[in-house]
């Protein structure tokens, strides 16, 4: 928020200024000046936002968190499907694990064509399509009924869930109002989550043959009220269409608002030579490196081994593995659910070194489970369950994705959202294939303090090259991760 001082400093010295026109001003007093109205500035956005209406931004996120909901409806499918075509000697395990398997490299290619097509089509033109493919992957799977077929679907799917993200997350940044990015970005995430979850819960009340329609309704209602999606502003200003960047943010915004400023920082933002992939990555080096290193961490921190592994991790335990995986998938989404509301509070660093620190302090709770006494061995691994699942979801997981919304300047965002979520899926599927030689060589337990050390690593990495974002403008966010251009931009 603006210092209400900083106005009667500003407004001081012009009248000093003005008075004295004979008197030259002190270097240091021109640029105390330049720097007041710098911070006037940044802040006006911020200032102006705090007026707008928000409803239609919430319904928009709304239609937009549908999609989330499928892409993670139609992932846990394949967990109800291992079981019942192997169960049945329809498929082999060995044929069922390898469409479950094949999904993180087809997300990984369905990813950066969305890069290619948003950025040609629209965000919104993108998101449809990905929920008509969506749409067809249920279709397909209702359809398969062999190897085959089965990987047809599983084909589909993979490059119909990864369309669906890079698009999702833009669209919810370049239409939020700057105080909401984190927290839509957080929330997209957590839908995917509780996607995942509901695929698993409606397995077991709905015969298989209709699962595939139940887990896409998300998607069928997203199409229903697609009508009412607005296209990104930030969009129509790269095709030369201000007219309706404008006319998209009022709607938005309220017919009260003052957009100008808004729109203003969007074109400056824009106002960059656009540059070939490679020029790309050398000026856009550090906030490459940064999401990079942060999608390393996410993947290794053992969510996604544990999630996939669940069953066979805590068959030896005291509890049920059911139990365990329920309860640390359950963790997991009320962590995105409660992540939102912290963000509104705190800085995204602080919120991600103190999730990062409490996960690696549950993840070596279970692992040392078995070198306690009997009777702690429910406790530990219980405690250690809630507080790893809680944690990821509050920031491990959810802190990641709203940096990556943020940190890439406009004209490197499509290309640079699709690197990071390509990043991941490239991850994923390494550390899921490893993950059972890993437990053979190392132990189940070794395993746990291996996450631990990666998340104590990640803190370090976190403190020392992670940039703030939190409120921050789009013109503020342009420069961030530049500081040559940034001390530039505060000398005009």
């Amino acid at each position: 928020m603006k210092n209400p001082s900083d106005d009667t400093i500003v407004t001081t010295q012009m009248q000093i200024s003005e008075n004295n026109m004979e008197t030259r001003t002190k270097p240091v007093e021109a640029k105390d000046c330049r720097k007041e109205s710098k911070t006037i500035q940044n802040n006006d956005v911020l200032t102006k936002q705090l007026q707008a209406t928000n409803t239609k931004m919430f319904f928009m996120a709304f239609l937009i968190f549908l999609s989330g909901i499928t892409h993670g409806t139609l992932q846990g499918y394949f967990i109800i499907a291992i079981p019942y075509f192997t169960d049945r000697n329809i498929l082999t395990l060995e044929e069922v694990s390898w469409c479950a398997s094949l999904l993180h490299p087809l997300r990984l290619i369905g990813t950066l064509l969305s890069s290619w097509a948003q950025d040609r089509i629209g965000r919104k033109k993108t998101i449809i399509s990905s929920n008509l493919a969506m749409l067809a992957t249920a279709i397909a799977l209702y359809l398969s009924n062999s190897f085959p077929s089965l990987l047809i679907a599983t084909f589909i799917c993979g490059l119909a869930t990864g369309m669906c993200n890079s698009p999702s997350y833009a669209l919810l940044s370049e239409i939020s109002l700057i105080r909401y990015r984190g927290v839509f970005a957080s929330t997209f995430t957590m839908n995917s989550n509780a996607g995942w979850i509901f695929a698993i819960g409606v397995g077991a009340l709905v015969s298989f043959d209709v699962l595939p329609w139940v887990l896409v309704l998300p998607s069928i209602l997203s199409l229903c009220l697609v009508w009412f999606l607005v296209e990104s502003p930030l969009w129509f200003l790269t095709i030369d269409k201000k007219p309706e960047a404008v006319e998209t943010l009022i709607l938005l915004r309220g017919p009260g608002y003052d957009y100008a400023q808004e729109i203003k920082e969007m074109e400056d933002a824009l106002n960059v030579e656009q540059t070939s992939l490679l020029e790309m990555l050398k000026s856009g080096a550090r906030p490459v490196f940064i999401i990079f290193f942060l999608m390393f961490f996410q993947t290794s921190s053992g969510s996604d081994t544990i999630s996939i592994y669940s069953l066979v991790i805590f068959s030896d335990f005291e509890i049920s593995q059911h139990t365990f995986s329920l309860l640390f998938q359950g963790m997991i989404t009320l962590g995105y659910l409660l992540s939102p509301f912290i963000m509104l509070k705190l800085n995204r660093k602080p919120q991600l070194v103190i999730s990062s620190l409490t996960m690696a302090i549950g993840l070596t709770l279970i692992g040392s489970r078995t070198l306690l006494p009997v009777q702690f061995h429910v406790a530990a691994s219980l405690i250690g369950v809630i507080l790893a699942g809680l944690s990821y979801g509050t920031g491990v997981g959810s802190v990641p994705f709203a940096l990556m919304s943020e940190i890439f300047p406009q004209r490197m965002k499509s290309t640079g959202l699709a690197l990071a979520l390509s990043a991941k899926s490239f991850l994923a599927f390494c550390h899921i294939k490893a993950f059972p030689s890993l437990r053979l060589f190392a132990g189940m337990n070794n395993i746990f303090y291996l996450h631990s050390i990666v998340l104590l690593v990640s803190i370090v990495f976190t403190v020392l090259f992670v940039p703030e974002t939190r409120d921050k403008s789009v013109k503020q966010l342009e420069y961030i991760c530049n500081k040559d251009q940034k001390e530039n931009i505060e000398k005009v």
